[in-house]
């Protein structure tokens, strides 16, 4: 399923404005960069206290894809960049006829998402591996900025935070992305380099203020209640109000 690449702000059916990416933030701070933010006094209240989960186990190198139904041990490092997770044709292509659908259980409420195999690949696959082993689990959204994004992984207790062993090229077509409320992204850098353990959920049509570069690979199928929660959980500033934790991803193949 390919994500439809246009310029300019478009209206839904239901008459709300949606972004696309254009360009990068600007300077005026306005919109916050995607980092773990500073936590002073924000909007006249009290920023939330937010726990971040312990550093995994590190693989071993080679370490395989995990099944939808296996349940390793929480990894957070690993050896280098993984293994084939999706289903290929025989001549290794992405098989095209299969969909991958990725719900995401939070203190908030559920996101399911179908992810795009056909524009981003890679990112679908480090997403699945990731996912599989718990690498986001226990982690809280650290940055909420409301019709802007939200944001979480890759940060743990006693870390600054960081790649889980590898990076990816972006996957964004060159003409730019529609965001979508509820499209689920890698934070990518302005020259297009993409972290995998560190994902962003589009809110609004801030969102265009994201690098144009940004790699989207999931479309939001469920979940407007839970999106809506976490819009409220957030401030102009990008900290948190109230703490929304990811408590588990499951990734499942719908041939």
């Amino acid at each position: 399923m390919a994500v439809i690449a246009i310029a300019g702000l478009v209206l839904s059916s239901g008459g709300a404005v949606v972004a696309v990416i254009l360009g990068s933030l600007g300077s005026d701070g306005s919109t916050p960069a995607t980092s773990v933010p500073t936590r002073p006094t924000i909007d006249g209240g009290t920023p939330a206290e937010l726990t971040f989960p312990p550093a995994g186990a590190t693989a071993a190198p080679g370490s395989p894809c995990p099944g939808p139904d296996d349940t390793p041990e929480r990894t957070t490092v690993f050896a280098g960049p993984p293994p084939p997770c999706l289903a290929t044709l025989p001549d290794g292509s992405v098989d095209p006829d299969v969909d991958y659908v990725a719900t995401m259980t939070t203190t908030a409420g559920d996101l399911v998402w179908l992810l795009d195999t056909a524009t981003a690949p890679e990112a679908v696959n480090s997403f699945v591996y990731l996912a599989r082993y718990g690498y986001f689990d226990g982690a809280p959204f650290d940055t909420i900025a409301p019709l802007a994004w939200a944001e979480f992984g890759g940060t743990f207790t006693g870390d600054t935070g960081g790649s889980p062993g590898w990076d990816l090229r972006s996957e964004a077509p060159t003409t730019g992305m529609v965001a979508t409320p509820g499209m689920l992204a890698m934070a990518t850098d302005d020259a297009g380099v993409a972290d995998p353990g560190r994902l962003v959920v589009a809110l609004g049509e801030r969102a265009a203020n994201l690098p144009l570069p940004t790699t989207f690979f999931g479309l939001l199928l469920d979940g407007a209640p839970t999106l809506a929660a976490i819009q409220r959980s957030g401030s102009t500033s990008g900290v948190p109000v109230a703490a929304v934790v990811v408590e588990d991803v499951r990734v499942v193949a719908q041939p």
